[in-house]
């Protein structure tokens, strides 16, 4: 039996056309493990843009887990699944609302008394870098921004330099009435609590506070601290005592 025999140009080809082919395909395969690798936003927040230099859309917080679909520079791209209330939304209908109901008029009245209108979503960290600027640029550095639910309180706190407590309580009023004006749209909340440290700059952030009824930060708009001073409930050892 005649063996067959190949010539070497042609097995040469073969084995060059085998190697180029497993090149591309790990090439391929670790492009698409790049592409799929996962980040931890390490920041307390971080912008979400439309694009590199883009439209800020959100923000996430720190802890955050992203997963990589692509690159572009030092901008990494990924996919974002999330839920939103709907009633926020211009033109939102409820399904359930414009449904015929196969339930009678006394039931459907009965369970709407008993469930209680949901609230949309506090949206207070999306507001967190605009007031960390604000506050930067003319209050004083920026320690904090949080909402207690149950108390339906805002708390803002900043660090100020040897001012003087005359000066320290203009700086308290104006920053109130200017973040309150940042989050008032988005945010429900009923009181706002300023918080930072002695008017001669020293002692710890939340050794001054001041805490003030929505009602009042709106009507007095930063204008007249006298006013301001007698609307609101202040202390001055850390809310120990009050005034």
């Amino acid at each position: 039996m005649k063996r067959l025999r190949i010539p070497r140009r042609r097995l040469a080809a073969a084995r060059w056309l085998w190697l180029s082919a497993t090149l591309l395909v790990v090439l391929s395969t670790a492009q698409h493990l790049r592409a799929r690798r996962t980040y931890e936003v390490a920041k307390p927040t971080e912008n979400i843009r439309s694009s590199p230099e883009g439209l800020r859309l959100g923000v996430l917080e720190k802890g955050t887990q992203i997963e990589e679909v692509g690159r572009e520079g030092q901008w990494v791209k990924f996919e974002l699944v999330g839920w939103v209330w709907g009633p926020s939304l211009e033109g939102f209908e409820d399904a359930a609302a414009i449904e015929p109901s196969s339930v009678s008029d006394d039931v459907a009245g009965r369970a709407e008394s008993s469930s209680p209108a949901r609230k949309p979503r506090q949206a207070l960290s999306v507001h967190l870098n605009e007031v960390r600027d604000l506050v930067e640029a003319d209050f004083g550095n920026f320690y904090g921004l949080s909402l207690n639910p149950e108390l339906a309180r805002v708390t803002l706190r900043f660090r100020v330099p040897d001012v003087g407590e005359p000066a320290l309580f203009r700086r308290m009023m104006r920053a109130q009435a200017r973040v309150d004006a940042v989050l008032a749209a988005d945010v429900d909340y009923e009181e706002f609590s300023v918080e930072t440290n002695r008017p001669d700059g020293t002692g710890a952030v939340g050794q001054y506070i001041i805490v003030a009824d929505t009602t009042a930060i709106r009507r007095i708009d930063g204008a007249d601290v006298d006013a301001w001073l007698e609307a609101v409930k202040r202390s001055d050892d850390g809310g120990e005592t009050w005034k």
